[in-house]
């Protein structure tokens, strides 16, 4: 055992430790500028932050994939999404569960609600990947004989990393979670370890990773829209909810998307949408209350 001074350590204080330890690269408080702090950067203010990880999660057949290719349109537009403003950015989508031929019919509707045409430049700065039927995982367990060392990212998410780096996007979409985790989401060190390789991405993009999500049976009857071990909601930053509000069938085709997790902003947020011509736009909770009367009458003829 060799006894010296640690890098960092009070004078006259000692530490025991092997000769080939390495002490981390600590910082003091005290050597920030004097200056401000950078401000908290936002994809969509109040909803979605940068340089982290983003779930969007609801039941099947609600329409999170039309929301999220919304939100891509709109980045490579700098328009708005669910009422808010997006920062204007290049963005990539991964969409594992819809043909070509789907999100391009979802693009035409999408066009017409932004008053956009085809051949608008902007539009060069979203591209996607549709990979329907194909193997879309983005991690894989790493062993060294019969011992475990690790999770890695698959080649498939390397190349979905180095093609949003070339392309400069700050927005990262990915359709669903179920197509791109194959392990096991009750065990917590699978899922933290899924959510990390995700949040590097983050990083290395400067921007935000969001992903769509379904919940499990037990998060639908609770209303928290979660699945599997509590660390996918604990990992990830920001976590907003697709449902139907209370009262309101499917059919009606409204939604109240709520921010049910916000660690750099608000949770508890409610935005009520309706499909119009296809695509999802910010309706009041007035009007939201006046389909539900008719509703009600109808139910009750």
């Amino acid at each position: 055992m060799n006894l010296f001074v640690a890098p960092g350590l009070a004078p006259g204080v000692s530490a025991d430790a092997p000769e080939d330890v390495k002490y981390l690269k600590l910082k003091s408080f005290a050597d920030w500028p004097d200056a401000e702090p950078p401000a908290r950067e936002w994809l969509v203010e109040g909803l979605i932050p940068m340089g982290t990880v983003t779930f969007i999660s609801g039941d099947g057949g609600l329409g999170k994939t039309l929301l999220g290719q919304q939100l891509v349109m709109a980045a490579a537009l700098g328009a708005n999404w669910c009422g808010r403003k997006v920062v204007q950015t290049p963005s990539v989508a991964l969409f594992c569960e819809d043909r070509e031929e789907e999100i391009r019919r979802r693009a035409d509707r999408i066009y017409a609600t932004l008053n956009v045409a085809r051949s608008d430049p902007r539009l060069n700065a979203v591209h996607y990947e549709c990979r329907v039927g194909e193997n879309n995982q983005l991690m894989y367990s790493s062993w060294r004989g019969d011992q475990h060392s690790g999770y890695r990212p698959t080649d498939l998410c390397r190349e979905l990393r180095a093609s949003a780096t070339a392309r400069a996007a700050r927005l990262l979409l990915i359709d669903s979670l179920h197509d791109v985790f194959a392990g096991n989401e009750n065990f917590r060190p699978e899922a933290r370890a899924f959510v990390q390789i995700l949040a590097n991405t983050a990083n290395r993009l400067k921007g935000a990773v969001v992903v769509l999500a379904h919940p499990s049976l037990s998060g639908l009857e609770r209303g928290s829209g979660t699945s599997g071990s509590t660390a996918w909601n604990n990992a990830v930053r920001s976590r907003l909810y697709l449902t139907v509000p209370e009262g309101m069938s499917p059919e009606s085709d409204v939604r109240l998307l709520t921010t049910v997790k916000a660690n750099y902003g608000r949770a508890g947020e409610k935005i009520y949408l309706k499909r119009r011509g296809g695509v999802f736009v910010v309706v009041s909770r007035e009007e939201v209350r006046g389909v539900g009367q008719r509703v009600k009458r109808v139910r009750q003829a």
